[in-house]
């Protein structure tokens, strides 16, 4: 099947034709993504340094293989990401299917790129990204009609328990969910301390973390005020292999009404992951019942980052 670039002629109904492709073959992107990171290729072109672009037969001089294709695979792979923007790209030749065209494409790091290296503390998406491709959790996906229909939690008709009660028993898991929890906080937590002031109070001495994993949470909050005690509790199996440190929890508000803009869709993306696990994000209304239910007098977003919320729940108002 040929292509030809997208062009005045297209017509309403081819639009929406293309829609209902792209939704058909939804799947190719976080595949690619996924294959493009195990390879290293976003760390390669990340150490060539800021704003590099090379071509596909630069990248793959980095990567140990006996594929005599691999050139031609990885462009096809790359160009999806640039058409995602991804990456950046750039041509040396006026048509690319003359001359070793292929192979004279350049791709760079496209802005989003960012949070798929590692920053200066080494952290990154990639391990939330890794968790979430997980056959681990995607097999939970196969059974979300089922769920719907006869009730209960697709996690747990596909593998017969919870997932906190299966990172318990099995250490892959356990390792792989805490990593991810680990890394996506540090990157949060940056943010969050840069745009909250809250901790700042004389009166505050001591802050708990309910499910704090790791604890880079409460090592983020102490590192910035030494004058807080922190204290991290989580399950047994956790804590055995979360760091010692010295010395509110987070999270996404669900929007009231559906949207198409990228944040709202990532959240409720997120909801649905949620879902599948049993837990659930929540509309401002839903937090504020929540919170008298608790017993708490008063309850108010404070501010957002990254797309999440801060609350703050009063004893007394």
């Amino acid at each position: 099947m040929g292509s030809l670039e997208s062009n005045n002629d297209d017509t309403q109904e081819d639009q929406i034709f293309f829609y209902a492709n792209h939704l058909m073959t939804s799947s190719v992107l976080p595949r690619v993504l996924q294959a493009i990171i195990e390879l290293g290729v976003l760390e390669i072109i990340a150490k060539a340094g800021p704003s590099a672009q090379l071509t596909p037969s630069q990248i793959v001089s980095h990567i140990p293989n006996k594929n005599p294709n691999a050139v031609e695979m990885l462009d096809r792979m790359l160009r999806v990401l640039a058409s995602y923007s991804v990456l950046t790209w750039s041509s040396s030749v006026v048509n690319p299917h003359q001359n070793g065209g292929d192979d004279q494409r350049r791709y760079g790091l496209g802005p989003v790129c960012k949070y798929f290296v590692r920053d200066e503390n080494g952290a990154s998406l990639v391990p939330l990204f890794m968790l979430s491709q997980d056959k681990l959790l995607l097999d939970a996906w196969y059974c979300l009609k089922d769920a719907f229909l006869e009730g209960g939690i697709p996690f747990e008709k596909k593998h017969g328990m919870s997932i906190f009660d299966y990172m318990g028993t099995n250490e892959r898991c356990n390792q792989l969910f805490n990593e991810a929890t680990f890394s996506h906080t540090t990157i949060l937590m940056k943010s969050i301390l840069e745009r909250y002031n809250g901790f700042e109070d004389d009166k505050l001495k001591v802050v708990v973390d309910l499910g704090g994993g790791y604890g880079i949470t409460i090592k983020s909050i102490i590192a910035r005020y030494p004058k807080i005690k922190g204290v991290n509790f989580d399950l047994p199996h956790v804590i055995a292999h979360a760091p010692t440190f010295p010395g509110d929890r987070s999270g996404a508000i669900l929007p009231p009404k559906p949207a198409t803009d990228v944040k709202t869709r990532s959240i409720y993306e997120l909801d649905l992951i949620m879902m599948n696990q049993e837990g659930k994000e929540r509309t401002i209304e839903e937090f504020e019942v929540l919170a008298k239910k608790a017993g708490f007098a008063g309850f108010k977003p404070v501010c957002t980052a990254l797309g999440f919320a801060l609350l703050e729940f009063y004893k007394r108002v």
